[in-house]
């Protein structure tokens, strides 16, 4: 195997790993911005385990939720992308009644640590398929060696101090 592609899909799988590892946890998976007048301004912001908003003066509001979505690689690209898909389905929907969210930077932190995640597993994969007949050893065949054979006419001449019959 290529040491230089074992060490490039070990710091990309790492990578990946860490940035799922920040996205999980981020707060802004999707952000929504209710425009009015300086006291009735609101940001309204989601993730897997809460949803939080914020006024114009700053005052957090948030609600959890129970989630048991923490998973890592092609798992977080099917979880980034599935979130991805209702928050678009939901803001082109004209008869959609809640509010519409538009996609926050969590989900392009998690799409980035998914990628350099595969990206990394695909290099490993590359790397130990790698088949060169130069690094492949040779061994030997040796045969078995010859011990004594004993046969029933041997181990009926020695004494023995069991009945036919005891046996467990």
């Amino acid at each position: 195997m290529n040491a230089a592609i074992e060490v490039m899909a070990f710091l990309l799988g790492f990578a990946g790993w860490a940035m799922s590892g920040i996205v999980i946890p981020y707060r802004y998976w999707k952000i929504s911005t209710i425009d009015g007048n300086v006291i009735t301004a609101s940001i309204t912001y989601e993730n897997l385990w809460l949803s939080c908003a914020t006024d114009s003066t700053g005052v957090h509001n948030c609600r959890e939720f129970p989630s048991m979505l923490g998973l890592a690689g092609l798992s977080t690209m099917i979880a980034v992308s599935w979130y991805a898909f209702n928050i678009t389905q939901e803001f082109f929907d004209p008869l959609y009644p809640g509010t519409k969210f538009e996609i926050g930077e969590g989900l392009y932190i998690g799409w980035c640590s998914a990628t350099l995640a595969l990206i990394g597993g695909c290099c490993l994969l590359c790397a130990c398929g790698n088949d060169n007949k130069k690094e492949k050893m040779s061994y030997p065949y040796q045969s078995q060696r010859r011990g004594t054979v004993y046969t029933t006419s041997i181990m009926s001449q020695q004494p023995n101090n069991y009945g036919r019959n005891a046996y467990v």
